[in-house]
């Protein structure tokens, strides 16, 4: 009778959530680079038989260059089994294994779930932020073009849902722009502490199972294997107990979230009406905007965004409590704080790239209404006490 596998083991005792391994391709396949980085500094310090390695390399190689469509099929542990993520390591290392029909002894040396999996965390995320910020920068671009074009229509601004002064269309847009270039800024910052990674501290960070020859040599091959400035963080006990460089990180991304949601709560207002409400935008139709006045324009892209971050913000609770319910001496939630991180990320740079290409490059300005509304917004300045220190 043939063993059951430690996969099919916890497909059967920890699945829960219905979101598989497999659906992460971009983590399976930096998970095979880590290990392929890993296996390699132990074949050049003649730790492994090159025959191990060549045969083990080979199935990464052809795994990562042409990757199965059936990944669900061969990565089916729920991405967020408990147990520090060792169901995904698990599976990773059991496919390899079947693949080269080398025991689990040989694919895992040197090598423990708590190094492994916080170093494939870390490197995938930082690719996702990068995508993120290829997402950002366009619509920062247009947003400012569209600012300085729309510098000489005057409209009127408002304060706490009040009529208040003239304003340039373009100088309110502007403030958009600058809110979301500050906030690129920010995470692009942030992201680079996910470049300092464990990978040879094994469980605890005490480097013990491994060869100081293996950890010196480790980093190199896989900064040469990711093409990554990489580098080994400071304290491997600490990285081994802490996660609070990804909570840092998602709480930096809720800040971007909340200045999108506050722009696209803004275009709903500005966008309304057209005869009952503000009226001074146009936004592109991208469906019928209503089964009974088959004519209206919906705000469903501004909607849309609003909803992804409802989510985003959401997930901040989850990732605080893991941080706070890890104790000793490994933080066993890092896999659910690195997951719900790589959502967050990647439903936002989603959102922000249909939300560019489909909504904010297609905005018309509602010049006649914005004239009628800046004429009254004259009429309330002409009315304005001259006292410089009154209050307003």
């Amino acid at each position: 009778m043939k063993a059951v596998t430690e996969t099919e083991k916890s497909v059967k005792y920890l699945s829960f959530s219905n979101r598989s391994f497999g659906e992460y391709p971009n983590l399976i396949t930096t998970f095979l680079s880590v290990k392929l980085a890993s296996l390699r500094a132990q074949f050049l310090e003649n730790e492994i038989p090159p025959s191990d390695y060549y045969s083990i390399e080979k199935v990464i190689r052809n795994f990562i260059h042409s990757p199965p469509s059936h990944l669900e099929e061969i990565f089916p542990v729920d991405v967020f089994a408990g147990g520090g993520s060792i169901a995904l390591h698990m599976n990773l290392s059991e496919f390899i294994s079947e693949s080269t029909q080398l025991p689990l002894s040989v694919i895992n040396r040197s090598q423990s779930t708590a190094d492994v999996s916080h170093t494939a965390f870390r490197i995938t995320l930082f690719k996702e932020f990068k995508a993120l910020h290829r997402s950002l920068a366009p619509l920062i671009q247009t947003l400012g073009q569209q600012a300085r074009e729309w510098d000489s229509i005057l409209t009127l601004s408002r304060t706490c849902l009040q009529d208040a002064l003239p304003v340039s269309l373009g100088k309110s847009w502007s403030a958009h722009a600058a809110a979301l270039q500050r906030r690129h800024q920010d995470l692009d910052q942030k992201s680079l502490q996910l470049l300092k990674i464990n990978l040879g501290g094994t469980v605890i960070g005490s480097g013990e199972g491994a060869s100081p020859a293996y950890r010196d040599r480790v980093i190199s091959e896989l900064i040469a294997e990711t093409d990554l400035p990489l580098s080994r963080k400071e304290n491997l006990y600490d990285a081994a107990q802490n996660s609070d460089d990804l909570a840092q990180i998602h709480s930096s991304l809720g800040l971007l979230t909340q200045v999108l949601m506050k722009f696209a709560r803004d275009l709903r207002l500005l966008s309304s009406g057209p005869q009952g409400g503000f009226g001074e935008l146009r936004l592109p139709k991208v469906q019928q905007g209503s089964a009974f006045f088959t004519h209206k324009i919906n705000p469903v892209l501004p909607e849309t965004l609003i909803q992804c971050g409802c989510r985003i913000l959401g997930s901040e609770q989850t990732i605080q409590l893991a941080l706070a319910h890890s104790e000793l001496n490994l933080n066993v939630f890092e896999g659910l704080i690195a997951i719900t991180l790589l959502d967050s990320v990647q439903s936002l740079s989603q959102i922000i790239k249909k939300f560019h290409e489909h909504c904010i490059r297609g905005i018309e300005p509602q010049r006649a209404r914005c004239e009628e509304l800046s004429e009254k917004a004259n009429s309330i300045q002409s009315n304005l006490p001259l006292n410089p220190n009154s209050s307003g």
